[in-house]
């Protein structure tokens, strides 16, 4: 059985899933801000149509997302951010989905991102544990990690709680 992370996608499926156009995702192609870990296939030629792996479309997801927060002259820590959330897992997250607990929140400043976890149980602070992260910036965005992917999901016709329980799979009993 082939797994949610294995599944490909066509870029009108990415585009609906993440609301970002054709046209601009081919554009970040071009200027190679998409920087993920899979591969991205087709495309090459006519006729050869591009296939997104799940992770990446994440990513396209994500980015779009802090780009709503940012200017465009922040394409390139707007997809680092995308990048960290998709492709990178840490401190007990796997790569591409929220903390199985918790919430899951990105905070994104101009100069760099960080992916920590909120407990349901507000007696932890979150907020100086980003700013720490972020190293002190004057200011920066927050974004709920872990609504975003819900969004890319449902978009995407998958289940969010499928695709957590296959990242998870010593949690899923």
């Amino acid at each position: 059985m082939q797994g949610f992370f294995e599944n490909e996608y066509s870029l009108g499926q990415v585009s609906d899933a993440t609301g970002a156009s054709p046209t601009l995702i081919k554009s970040w192609l071009h200027k190679k801000l998409i920087i993920g870990s899979d591969r991205i296939a087709g495309g090459e030629g006519a006729g050869h149509r591009r296939r997104f792996k799940l992770r990446s479309a994440i990513e396209i997801g994500f980015a779009k997302t802090i780009l709503a927060y940012l200017s465009n002259r922040h394409l390139q820590i707007a997809f680092k951010a995308a990048d960290l959330f998709a492709h990178t897992g840490a401190d007990g997250r796997a790569q591409g989905v929220p903390f199985p607990d918790g919430y899951t929140m990105l905070g994104v400043s101009t100069e760099m991102a960080t992916v920590v976890k909120h407990p349901f149980h507000h007696d932890e602070d979150t907020l100086m544990e980003l700013r720490d992260n972020l190293r002190l910036p004057e200011g920066f965005i927050l974004i709920d990690a872990g609504e975003v992917f819900r969004r890319i999901m449902d978009q995407l016709g998958l289940q969010p709680e499928d695709v957590i329980a296959e990242a998870y799979p010593e949690d899923a009993t």
